[in-house]
């Protein structure tokens, strides 16, 4: 097998712009591991901004700490857990482990902070996302951009109706902009049909990996192909369809993230 196959998708051309591309597999097939393993460890040796959207289960663990920085959300309050050591890690205390920081007090920041040769992982609400990924379509510069974003089919879910519907028209209506402004959308999701078909149908490349279901109206790949697949096989469908492999990682820390909300402080009324 021709190693180039698999980078179709890191192609980089001003004249086609960025790419969307939705990685499908049931659980344990490897999802999150092609979008580390395959695409964004190969973007970090590139001048391009990458960025993943953070989640309780910080995947982004499995590439070194200092390849990591995490862009977060002052409004939110964080408790990292190291699940090894059995302990909290304070904020300040996240350097110990490698891994830089910092809030961000705009939209903007999350972008003006942002390192090249580091996946940016972004902690913001499900708003301050779609919010973020407008700003870059507006941003002031031509640079590279990647975005990854594990279990879309949360953000995005299919079968909806009222304001989550609204909302997924306006991340759709974003995803098209996306191409013409030199950036690239990297989802991974269980089952194609769990996400909302205005945001499927922005995705100019879908990945199946071994068991994964294939839908039989968007693609020339054969429905029952994806069962024989290996475990580090995946099936890259774009018009034509070629076939790579990616690697496992190591898992360089065992953190779990909880977030909520700040209590809002209330100031004391003053006495009668």
């Amino acid at each position: 097998m021709r190693m180039g196959t698999g980078f179709r998708l890191l192609k980089r051309s001003r004249d086609h712009g960025g790419i969307n591309a939705i990685v499908i597999g049931p659980t344990g097939s490897g999802k999150t591991t092609f979008l580390l393993s395959k695409l964004a460890s190969s973007l970090l040796e590139r001048r391009e901004y990458l960025f993943w959207r953070g989640l309780e289960f910080c995947q982004w663990t499995y590439l070194p700490p200092h390849s990591v920085k995490l862009l977060l959300d002052p409004t939110q309050e964080y408790d990292f857990i190291d699940r090894k050591k059995k302990r909290t890690i304070p904020l300040e205390e996240l350097n110990e482990y490698g891994l830089k920081w910092s809030y961000c007090y705009e939209i903007e920041d999350f972008y003006v902070k942002a390192e090249l040769g580091k996946l940016n992982v972004i902690y913001i609400s499900d708003d301050g996302f779609r919010e973020f990924c407008r700003f870059l379509t507006l941003r002031s510069d031509i640079e590279w951009i990647s975005i990854f974003m594990d279990e879309i089919e949360k953000f995005a879910p299919a079968n909806v109706e009222g304001d989550v519907w609204r909302k997924n028209l306006q991340f759709a209506n974003i995803l098209a902009e996306f191409r013409k402004n030199f950036i690239s959308f990297y989802c991974a999701a269980q089952d194609y049909g769990e996400v909302d078909y205005r945001v499927t149908n922005k995705m100019n490349f879908r990945v199946y990996l071994k068991g994964a279901r294939v839908p039989r109206t968007k693609t020339i790949v054969y429905p029952k192909l994806t069962l024989k697949l290996y475990k580090s096989q995946a099936i890259i469908d774009g018009g034509i369809f070629t076939q790579t492999t990616f690697d496992k990682l190591k898992h360089h820390l065992y953190l779990v993230a909880k977030i909520k909300p700040k209590a809002l402080q209330q100031t004391p009324l003053p006495p009668l």
